[in-house]
């Protein structure tokens, strides 16, 4: 199961900002052993209309891949990571 809320708003026709979550989950049955694990991800960005369809989009985010729940074992918590980057973007 999963799913994706993103809330955008533009500021100005050459500023915006854009920020979502994302989830994931699954479970998996293998005989009398069960798996789960769920992992999340945020992330926002503030896209930038340099010219009419050209655009520089900075964004930081972050993944976490939460805790992994195996049947008679102790849960392991998976870790998480940041980032941060950016996209050139023209369109023709």
């Amino acid at each position: 199961m999963g799913g994706l809320l993103v809330a955008n708003f533009k500021f100005s026709d050459m500023v915006g900002f854009e920020a979502g979550v994302g989830y994931v989950s699954q479970e998996i049955d293998y005989g009398s052993a069960s798996l789960e694990e769920t992992t999340m991800a945020y992330y926002a960005n503030v896209p930038i209309t340099l010219a009419d369809g050209v655009y520089l989009i900075p964004e930081i985010g972050m993944y976490d891949f939460g805790d992994l729940e195996v049947t008679g074992n102790a849960d392991l918590d998976q870790g998480d990571e940041t980032y941060i980057g950016a996209k050139w973007m023209i369109n023709f």
